[in-house]
C-alpha cells in the first residue's frame, strides 16, 4: 500500500468522524459547542490530509 493509499484511508476515517459529530449535533441534548469544535478539528485534518496527498502525488511524478 502506498503513502497516498494510507492517506486516503485516513481521510475516510476523518470524514466519518466529521459526519458522526454532525449527526450527534441534531440530538436535543447535544453539546453543540463541543461537537462544532470536533467538526472544525476534523475538517482541519481533512484539509491537511488533502494537501499531503497532493504533495505525495507531486513527489511521485518527480521521482518517476
Amino acid at each position: 500500500m502506498s503513502a497516498v493509499d494510507d492517506l486516503k484511508q485516513f481521510r475516510q476515517v476523518l470524514v466519518g468522524v466529521r459526519r458522526e459529530c454532525a449527526a450527534k449535533g441534531i440530538l436535543r441534548d447535544a453539546d453543540r459547542a463541543d461537537l462544532a469544535a470536533g467538526i472544525k478539528n476534523a475538517q482541519d485534518w481533512i484539509e491537511a490530509i488533502d494537501k499531503a496527498i497532493e504533495d505525495e502525488q507531486k513527489l511521485a511524478k518527480l521521482t518517476s
